[in-house]
């Protein structure tokens, strides 16, 4: 295979990157963090390996590109999971904590513990205070393996539209950048040492 191919094998396995983050941070939480500077970076520096002429643009659309991917996926896959497969269960809070995460005494995220029909469920909420008092009832949307963290209910099917509109707009960009004609580099201007005079 060519340079070439491989400059398109490597944007496609960039945008397939972006695409799974959200479903490779449930089970590696740091992913999300290591997907936002390897994949912008990388489709940048791939596509304008891929449009040398033109390298400025293709750098800026891919870093656009991959951090586009790697947000909404991280956001639309588990909401879409959820709104596909969560079971929506009744729940009363059973304990609260104002958690600090910058170590100063900040109270940045508040832990929210649901007693859910005998199952013991934390719901985190970030900076924005409290979603209930104890022993008020919160319906919860639920992941059958736990695995994906919960959700107030209900979900809308939202995010099922998000990830469908982010798979094609991915499909659509590679076939741009692997339909597009390689530009060369503009020539060297020639200098005296050249011999030109």
């Amino acid at each position: 295979m060519g340079s070439r191919t491989w400059q398109v094998v490597g944007v496609v396995a960039l945008v397939l990157l972006g695409l799974s983050t959200g479903v490779v941070a449930v089970a590696l939480p740091w992913w999300e963090m290591a997907a936002w500077v390897l994949v912008p970076l990388g489709l940048a520096r791939a596509t304008s390996a891929l449009r040398p002429g033109k390298g400025n643009a293709a750098a800026g659309a891919g870093l656009v590109v991959g951090l586009v991917l790697v947000t909404a996926s991280g956001w639309a896959v588990p909401a879409a999971w959820l709104a596909v497969n969560g079971e929506q269960v009744r729940c009363a809070l059973v304990d609260r904590t104002a958690v600090s995460t910058n170590g100063q005494g900040g109270r940045n995220r508040y832990e929210h513990h649901f007693d859910c029909a005998g199952e013991r469920v934390r719901y985190d909420v970030a900076r924005t205070g409290h979603v209930a008092e104890v022993g008020e009832t919160r319906d919860l949307v639920l992941d059958p393996a736990r695995r994906v963290p919960p959700r107030l209910g209900p979900v809308s099917r939202f995010p099922v539209l998000v990830l469908l509109l982010l798979c094609a707009g991915a499909a659509a960009f590679v076939v741009l950048v692997a339909a597009a004609k390689r530009e060369p580099a503009p020539p060297k201007p020639l200098t005296p040492d050249d011999g030109f005079l």
